[in-house]
């Protein structure tokens, strides 16, 4: 399976992302937001760092999210998972798409942020991509329901456990909810290795974020999630989730664009669309209006994306 990065979602200078630029989406596709902390006031977890709200409408507070890291003066990076379903809902006032009069009429989404935080990052995250996405994890190995919820059930992850020689073939860790309510004793993992990767499903983590029961459990900090438990001289050292479904991306329908390539560049079947072309890293390489066009471009991998249709990738040669 060939590895490809995440297909960038454009935004502005103020956090403002259009609804035009991600509904075409799959509802459960899942999206990644990366917050870039620059400030060395905020020393720690849980500091509130940004707001979405519907675009144009600040009043209205759809989820705040919270630093994962402290920040630094290089910056440190912080990435959010959610649906395009939620973000669809984040949009909306009242079940309706809230509509910024004052701008043009349009309709989306706003990051705001703050206490030094910036939206540097926004992309669908492709189903299948075989590079592993790191999890962060605390020094006390909770991880934040948030990591982990907006994935498959069936997506795995490895939780890679560090012992010593004379340690190997013993029992070494367990998991519990965030709050300690329960500790799922039948399930302790023994280590094969000084380093061995203990996988478990993402369907498993929220079994055991629950308890037990129908709902995740919140604990004193207002935290959901997991932990960790490792003992007789055991270490987590990584935590990487491996996403194994396929893509559910809607291909972009013909009658509204198509793209294909050609010997330096590629084609766009479309009339007075905008078609933005990114590189595989996410740049913005070209913009230009289409009108059944032929765009000159160097030899690469690209990420096409025509007025409101689903990006496509494009080879050329």
């Amino acid at each position: 399976m060939d590895a490809f990065a995440n297909i960038p979602i454009p935004f502005d200078s103020y956090g403002n992302i259009l609804l035009g630029d991600y509904e075409n989406y799959a509802d459960d596709q899942v999206v990644e937001i990366v917050l870039t902390i620059d400030d060395s006031n905020v020393t720690g977890p849980s500091w509130g760092i940004a707001q979405i709200v519907p675009i144009g409408n600040y009043d209205i507070i759809q989820t705040e999210l919270k630093s994962k890291t402290a920040g630094s003066a290089e910056g440190t990076e912080n990435a959010y998972t959610f649906t395009i379903a939620e973000l669809k809902e984040f949009a909306k006032v009242n079940g309706e798409y809230w509509i910024d009069e004052a701008n043009g009429g349009r309709k989306g989404i706003a990051v705001n942020t703050y206490n030094g935080a910036a939206l540097t990052g926004l992309s669908v995250v492709e189903s299948g991509n075989s590079d592993p996405i790191d999890l962060t994890f605390d020094e006390y190995r909770n991880i934040l329901l948030s990591e982990f919820v907006n994935y498959a059930d069936n997506d795995e992850v490895a939780l890679t456990i560090t012992v010593p020689e004379d340690k190997v073939g013993w029992g070494v860790a367990k998991l519990a909810d965030i709050a300690w309510q329960k500790q799922w004793g039948d399930d302790e993992y023994t280590a094969t290795a000084p380093v061995s990767d203990w996988v478990v499903t993402v369907g498993f983590l929220k079994q055991v974020a629950k308890a037990g029961t129908d709902e995740y459990i919140t604990d004193q900090y207002e935290r959901q999630g997991v932990v960790i438990n490792v003992y007789n001289d055991a270490a987590l050292t990584a935590v990487k989730l491996y996403v194994k479904g396929e893509t559910n991306m809607k291909p972009v329908n013909p009658n509204q664009s198509q793209v294909y390539n050609v010997a330096g560049g590629i084609v766009v079947n479309a009339m007075n669309e905008k078609v933005s072309v990114y590189s595989i890293d996410g740049r913005l390489v070209k913009q230009t209006m289409a009108n059944n066009s032929t765009i000159s471009l160097a030899q690469g991998l690209y990420i096409v994306k025509v007025g409101t249709s689903v990006a496509v990738k494009v080879l050329v040669k």
